[in-house]
């Protein structure tokens, strides 16, 4: 039986073959605060060969559209924990991830139009104990009875390259309309929305529509979490830590290390290095006792790289990042 290593911890496989490189936001270099919000006014951050779309008020230091985060606080209420993600950390225990926070500005545009296999959502920490416990400006969903039906949704529509519609998908972060009161939920763990059915569109553009709407607009807190861009993957198995080989160094300069658990003799094959931007690598190889060095060629840039190799029957996914200048 195969099985499949994602980092050291999570096993994973992907589910299918992709036009466009996966977007995991591990490329996004983050301040010591683990929140870019737009603060630098430039509008944007680029994950993956997208652009994903800000607004960044100084006079008031409020953001709107999206932000990149590595937050993983799940107990914090409050607007003060706007950051984090209700299943604490990224999709499959990852780093960063995006939030998104809805003033009619939240957009995702690709390099060149393409066909979204889709991505994993979740609520962030803040509107995931609003909506349950409810909160000063916002109700708990279900009501005192429990039978309120309510909802939170998003609303993702793609846009074609001439501007028009190509198609609308309503994924619900929260759904208490079910006749049978057990199939109320708040997402709290990242859940895969499927984007096919969208066809080629040239920009995504999301908003959140909430049962709890007042005067002034949705009283529910307008925010939710995003990861794994045209990447969807299962996990398979939890290898047990003496299984895994150590890699190091990590970051690295111009070469690292795969060292070989136990004394089976087996060498790592099929070494592959893959940069954010999906270019492959080519990397060279030589086994030094029971361990294998791996150099790649010079022209690898700086940031963050996927390893992959085979080690006996199992395949390995392993983030690199490298160090210094081309």
């Amino acid at each position: 039986m195969i099985r499949f290593y994602f980092s050291m911890l999570l096993v994973m496989v992907s589910s299918s073959l992709l036009a466009q490189s996966p977007v995991h936001f591990e490329d996004v270099i983050l301040p010591a605060s683990g929140v870019w919000n737009g603060s630098d006014q430039s509008g944007f951050f680029r994950s993956g060969g997208m652009t994903f779309h800000n607004s960044y008020n100084a006079e008031w230091s409020s953001w709107n559209g999206f932000a990149c985060t590595n937050h993983k606080d799940t107990l914090t209420r409050g607007f003060a924990n706007q950051y984090s993600s209700i299943a604490g950390g990224g999709y499959g225990g990852s780093g960063n991830f995006a939030v998104a926070f809805d003033f009619g500005n939240i957009r995702i545009t690709p390099e060149q139009p393409l066909r979204f296999e889709g991505m994993h959502l979740t609520n962030t920490t803040y509107a995931y104990l609003s909506m349950r416990d409810g909160d000063a400006y916002a109700k708990k969903f279900g009501g005192s009875t429990g039978t309120d039906p309510d909802y939170f949704r998003v609303r993702i529509t793609g846009i074609g390259a001439g501007g028009d519609t190509t198609g609308t998908i309503l994924f619900y972060l929260a759904d208490f309309r079910a006749e049978d009161s057990r199939e109320d939920f708040i997402l709290k763990e990242w859940k895969w929305v499927d984007l096919t059915s969208l066809g080629e569109v040239a920009h995504l553009r999301f908003a959140l529509e909430s049962s709890d709407t007042g005067p002034y607009g949705m009283n529910t807190p307008g925010y939710f979490c995003l990861d794994q861009i045209n990447d969807r993957q299962v996990a398979l198995h939890i290898p047990r830590k003496s299984d895994v080989p150590a890699i190091y160094p990590n970051p690295f300069t111009t070469h690292f290390y795969i060292d070989h658990p136990g004394n089976s003799g087996e060498r790592p094959k099929a070494v592959t290095l893959t940069e954010a931007s999906g270019r492959s690598i080519p990397v060279r190889t030589t086994s030094i006792g029971n361990k294998t060095l791996v150099t790649p060629a010079a022209d690898l840039s700086p940031g963050v790289a996927i390893l992959r190799y085979t080690l006996g029957e199992n395949h390995h996914l392993i983030k690199m990042v490298r160090v210094g200048k081309r």
